[in-house]
């Protein structure tokens, strides 16, 4: 049995992609932490402090790792937040 879905439902779940949150962003008052692999391609170092710039208060937190932190790393991950929380 094959899976099935519908189109249309999909393309306006997705329809929000092209929505310009960053003046929310700027609104946001607590920490905002912006994790990347340091050895992933997915998000660059300047475009992650290009982003970062969205919000009054976030910062850039490399991981050891690529894409999938939480597989790869986990206790990079962890250690990560925890750090970020204190």
């Amino acid at each position: 049995m094959a899976v099935k879905y519908d189109k249309v439902r999909v393309a306006i779940g997705l329809a929000h992609m092209a929505d310009d949150l960053r003046k929310y962003a700027a609104k946001t008052e607590c920490p905002v932490a912006i994790l990347r692999g340091d050895s992933g391609a997915e998000l660059g170092a300047e475009l992650a402090k290009e982003i970062s710039t969205c919000w009054k208060n976030a910062s850039v937190i490399d991981v050891e790792g690529d894409y999938a932190l939480q597989m790869e790393n986990p206790a990079g991950l962890a250690k990560a937040l925890a750090e970020f929380v204190q």
